[in-house]
């Protein structure tokens, strides 16, 4: 459970925030984890969701995989505009190996490393 206040640059009301994540481990073992996030900011003065996002996950991890080699896959959907009534569903995904991950959301696909 995550509580807080925000100010966004270029605007003068603050937001509340909160957030709550919630993971099940399926299966036999950490390797295999359902996880939902919910998120949502709220304006300090209506008390109205402003933004909001529900995510969720399906991860699996390969502990070496190779000798020194660790492998995470994970699948899910973000889920914005569910407290205005208009859900719009955004899939993801995001293959990681120790430090170098390649991700897809917000229908981009970028590839990182970690350092």
């Amino acid at each position: 459970l995550g509580l807080g206040a925000a100010l966004a640059s270029g605007t003068t009301e603050p937001v509340l925030a909160a957030s709550v994540k919630k993971q099940l481990a399926l299966l036999d073992g950490p390797n295999t984890v359902l996880s939902a996030k919910l998120e949502v900011d709220a304006s300090f003065k209506s008390g109205k969701a402003v933004r909001d996002c529900l995510s969720l996950k399906l991860s699996h991890k390969a502990m070496n995989f190779t000798k020194r080699q660790d492998l995470k896959l994970s699948v899910g959907v973000d889920v914005e505009g569910i407290t205005a009534g208009k859900p719009k569903p955004m899939p993801r995904a995001q293959l990681r190996e120790n430090n170098w991950a390649a991700h897809y959301r917000w229908n981009k696909m970028y590839v990182t490393y970690d350092l």
